[in-house]
C-alpha cells in the first residue's frame, strides 16, 4: 500500500504535466472550433468554470486543497483530484485504484467490460502504473449536474473495483436505479444553500 500511495502522491506532485498534455492532446479539438467561429457558426455555449467547480467541491468538502490548476477533495472516503486547463477547455476527476501489475488478464478484460456498460460517463484507465477511475469533459457544455455526477462516478466507480466494477445503480441497456451517492452529493449541496 506505500508504494501505491507513493506513486499518488508523485503523480500529484506532476499535475502541471499532466496539465500541458492536456492542452496537446485537444488543442486539435480547440482549434476546430476556433475556425468555426471564425466561419461565422453561432458562438458556443461556455460551460463549466474553474470558480463554480471549485465553490461545488468546497461546499461537498471544507477541507478541499487549491494548488495550481488542481484540486484535491474527498468525498465519502475517497480522495479525488480535479484537473483543469483553462486554456484547452478541458477537466478530469481522477482517483488512483489499483496497482497495474496486482492485474489478472481477467480482471483487465473486466474492465473493458465495465467502461462499455457500467462504467458510464466514468472510465477506467491505466497510467503511470497504476488503474485510475476518471471522468473526462471540455469545460464547453459542462453543466453543474454533469459536474456533480461525474464526481460522484468517479467515487463510485473506484470503490466498486474488484466487485460490481459500476459508477452508479444503472448499467447501460439494463438496471433500474440512480447512483445514491449522486443523490446523497445533490442534497449535501441543497442543505448547504449551493444552488444547483
Amino acid at each position: 500500500m506505500r508504494g501505491f500511495n507513493h506513486r499518488y502522491r508523485k503523480f500529484a506532485a506532476r499535475t502541471a504535466a499532466s496539465v500541458v498534455l492536456l492542452a496537446l492532446l485537444f488543442s486539435a479539438e480547440l482549434a476546430t472550433r476556433a475556425h468555426a467561429q471564425a466561419a461565422g457558426d453561432a458562438e458556443l455555449p461556455r460551460g463549466m468554470s474553474v470558480a463554480r467547480m471549485t465553490e461545488i467541491i468546497s461546499a461537498l468538502d471544507e477541507n478541499m486543497e487549491a494548488e495550481g490548476s488542481s484540486v484535491r477533495f474527498t468525498i465519502e472516503g475517497t480522495a479525488l483530484i480535479l484537473v483543469y486547463d483553462e486554456a484547452a477547455q478541458r477537466m478530469r476527476i481522477m482517483t488512483p485504484v489499483a496497482d497495474e501489475t496486482a492485474l489478472s488478464p481477467d480482471q483487465v478484460k473486466r474492465l473493458m467490460q465495465a467502461n462499455f456498460d457500467s462504467a458510464l460517463d466514468a472510465r477506467y484507465a491505466i497510467a503511470q502504473s497504476l488503474v485510475w477511475s476518471i471522468f473526462l469533459h471540455p469545460l464547453d457544455g459542462l453543466g453543474e449536474r454533469e459536474f456533480i455526477s461525474g464526481i460522484s462516478q468517479t467515487a463510485n466507480l473506484a470503490r466498486t473495483f474488484g466487485t460490481t466494477f459500476a459508477s452508479s445503480g444503472t448499467v447501460f441497456g439494463g438496471g433500474d436505479s440512480q447512483g445514491l451517492l449522486e443523490r446523497d452529493l445533490f442534497e449535501t449541496l441543497e442543505e448547504k444553500g449551493v444552488p444547483i
